[in-house]
Parts: C-alpha cells; structure tokens; sequence
C-alpha cells in the first residue's frame, strides 16, 4: 500500500490495478502537485455512498501524510476541502517538530 500511495501521490494517477488502501479501490478527485506547500491528492472509496470512506494524503517531500475519514452519503463531499486543509495544518505541524 506504501509503495502505491507513493506513486499516485507522485504520478497523479494510479498504477494500473488501481489505488487500494485497506482493501477498499478508491477514485482519485483530486491531484495537485501545485498545491502550496504541499502535493495534495484527494480520493473517496470507489463504494463512497454506502462506507463513506475517503482520504487526503499530503507529501511534504520527505513524508507522505494520509488522513482517512468516514462521513456517510452525500455529506462526505462537503467536508472534502475542510479535511484537506487541516491534514495541510497537520503537516505544518510535523514539518516544524523536524519530521
């Protein structure tokens, strides 16, 4: 799972059997390698309207941070951009404790 979170963060797609994270697929929304500081990748479980399971992985360059949340139905995309920015606060956070 490491080595494929780290290639979708890095290529912005995911390798051809898909982005898989604890045996859930997941459809990517989102992949900014310009979202400042951070490169940002955003995706839901392909299954979203039932377990409501998505998450934000940030890279910071040496680290790559992955915030999983669960909001069920509709609701989950309405806390997409919420949950980025504060996986971004996190990630400052761990930048400036020298992780």
């Amino acid at each position: 799972e490491a080595e494929i979170l780290k290639f979708t963060i890095e290529k912005g797609h995911a390798p051809e059997t898909g982005l898989w994270l604890a045996g859930r697929k997941f459809r990517i929304l989102r992949h900014d390698l310009d979202d400042e500081p951070y490169t940002t990748l955003v995706a839901v479980s392909t299954k979203w309207q039932r377990d409501g399971l998505g998450v934000v992985a940030i890279s910071t360059g040496a680290n790559i941070l992955l915030c999983r949340f669960d909001e069920p139905g509709e609701s989950l995309y309405s806390i997409l951009g919420c949950m980025r920015k504060n996986a971004a606060a996190f990630a400052d956070l761990m930048k400036d404790e020298g992780m």
